[in-house]
């Protein structure tokens, strides 16, 4: 999930001699991680709570979609291939992990005449990757799917893909799971195709006639760029992905759980829908139920589910770049709560009608694009106004906390925080709204025999983990004490309270502490 970005471990460094910034004012806790274009090439930098630079990396490519760190020290970077086949901003085609010294551990290009890697990729806690690509299609397959014009000189229409895939270590990947939009089309305009229906009735799915074919400066454009997805976040709690997409000006969520074939259809999976929109929101013009009034997402960027031990867990923050707004344009952050339901209301729209919170961005922070925001434990957002050169830390209230000037314009930062048995020193973690703990993914996950829980205590607490299985029965206990704060890990190894090895299947664990419970499924194979 992106907010509240989750802490990283980051071991056994010690440093010296810190860097400090052309501007940084504030203090904060934590550290950020970004990448931006430097004078002298691309580079991804870690900072401290005063700006000091802590870290950095050179890299041969431009970054796209921001670094991450993966488990401890480990650096995600994506980033430009020489050559991108299909050239609309935020074109990327390669990903890298490289260790903290900067040693390439696994570089992979995916940039075909047919696939383009774009924007965004995600790592998630079973090892596999998260990626958003365009797909290209011919103006034979557009006609033949019902689009009425291509705007653009190149005779393409560029849809959206996301992938997940496994790396293969050094330098290649396995596809494991696909999801295309292009099988999740509706549209009004010839009768004889299968995909014809009533757009209004069928939110669902994409009007394929739905905007220009070919960039912001279509017609006669040479790029055949057509929703431009920009951000895609995932929901390991509820197994679902969230998409950004700026042409639209809409979020749209879709099932994870189905397989390849399922996500091709419109049924199964764990809402019956298949591959189909379970839920968008920002712009009803684009299925047929409003016009401009009811535009509430202006190229958007960076949707994001807020994290559990954050305020506003649960929902979802979205950098609305605010570009087109009917009167002046200007930048917000905006919270909005997702329905449980995902089910369009009885005015054929999806709720809730407003934000939950708008954070207006003063008029020297507008950018029309680019640009990201997460929440913290503490109710802080840090926000990156990219193409101001900024990352800015606002408090609840939307004071400036802390403000870091870059040398050029960045990707999206992320914070990250740490704990015992390291070298960097990070004054503190920011207390949670339950102010209890934190208990991060198990991994790996799925598993056998072996899997990792990890948790996070912020003050001494009587502590219980548990294992169960799908019908409440308690299988192991694993934990049982009183212990200090700090970070902790625990290992189950598949076998219950009297050491009998359990068979395959979904269990439960949970933990509770100073009168909190948290719980999370793993799956264990054989």
């Amino acid at each position: 999930m992106g907010g509240c970005i989750k802490p990283g471990k980051i071991a056994g460094l010690f440093f010296m001699g810190w860097l400090i910034p052309a501007l940084a004012i504030g203090q904060i806790d934590g550290m950020v991680l970004f990448s931006c274009l430097e004078p002298s090439g691309p580079v991804t930098n870690l900072v401290n709570g005063s700006g000091a630079t802590v870290h950095n990396w050179q890299h041969q490519q431009s970054n796209v979609g921001g670094p991450q760190f993966v488990g401890d020290s480990t650096l995600f970077y994506q980033y430009r291939v020489e050559n991108p086949t299909m050239i609309s901003g935020g074109e990327g085609g390669g990903i890298q992990m490289l260790d903290w010294f900067g040693t390439l551990l696994w570089d992979v290009t995916i940039s075909s005449d047919s696939v383009q890697h774009h924007h965004d990729a995600q790592w998630l806690d079973n090892g596999n990757i998260l990626l958003l690509a365009w797909e290209r299609k011919t103006g034979q397959e557009a006609q033949e799917a019902g689009r009425q014009t291509l705007e653009n000189t190149l005779n393409q229409m560029w849809s959206e893909i996301i992938l997940e895939v496994a790396p293969v270590y050094p330098d290649s990947y396995e596809v494991v799971w696909a999801w295309h939009l292009w099988d999740h089309l509706i549209q009004d305009a010839d009768s004889l195709l299968p995909n014809y229906g009533q757009i209004s009735q069928h939110p669902e799915r994409m009007n394929i006639n739905f905007g220009t074919v070919g960039g912001l400066n279509a017609p006669n454009t040479s790029n055949a760029d057509w929703l431009h997805f920009n951000s895609l976040d995932y929901n390991p709690y509820l197994d679902q992905i969230l998409i950004s997409a700026r042409n639209s000006n809409e979020i749209y969520i879709i099932d994870h759980s189905t397989t390849t074939e399922q996500a091709a259809g419109h049924s199964e999976g764990n809402h019956g829908r298949g591959g189909d929109f379970l839920y968008r929101w920002g712009n009803p013009e684009a299925y047929g139920m409003g016009d401009s009034l009811d535009q509430k997402l202006f190229w958007n960027h960076e949707a994001n589910w807020i994290d559990n031990n954050c305020p506003d867990s649960g929902k979802v923050m979205i950098f609305n770049n605010g570009y087109r707004r009917i009167g002046p344009d200007y930048s917000s952050i905006e919270i909005l709560v997702i329905p449980d339901s995902l089910r369009l209301n009885n005015t054929g729209t999806y709720d809730p009608p407003q934000f939950f919170s708008t954070m207006v961005l003063d008029d020297s922070l507008f950018i029309t694009r680019i640009g990201g925001a997460f929440q913290h434990p503490d109710g802080s957002i840090l926000a990156s106004i990219s193409l101001r050169n900024r990352i800015i830390e606002f408090d609840p209230g939307g004071g400036i906390v802390w403000q870091y000037e870059t040398y050029s314009h960045l990707s999206v930062a992320r914070k990250y925080y740490h704990f015992q048995n390291t070298g960097l020193e990070i004054k503190s973690m920011p207390v949670s709204a339950a102010g209890a703990f934190r208990i991060f993914d198990n991994y790996p996950n799925p598993f056998n025999p072996v899997t990792q829980i990890n948790y996070y205590l912020f003050k001494p607490s009587m502590v219980n983990i548990s294992i169960y299985d799908l019908l409440g029965r308690k299988i192991k206990t694993l934990v049982n004490q009183t212990q200090e704060p700090g970070y902790r890990s625990i290992y189950w190894n598949a076998t219950n309270d009297i050491g009998k090895t359990l068979g395959a299947g979904i269990y439960v664990y949970q933990i509770q502490a100073s009168g909190f419970m948290r719980s999370g499924k793993m799956v264990l194979l054989k």
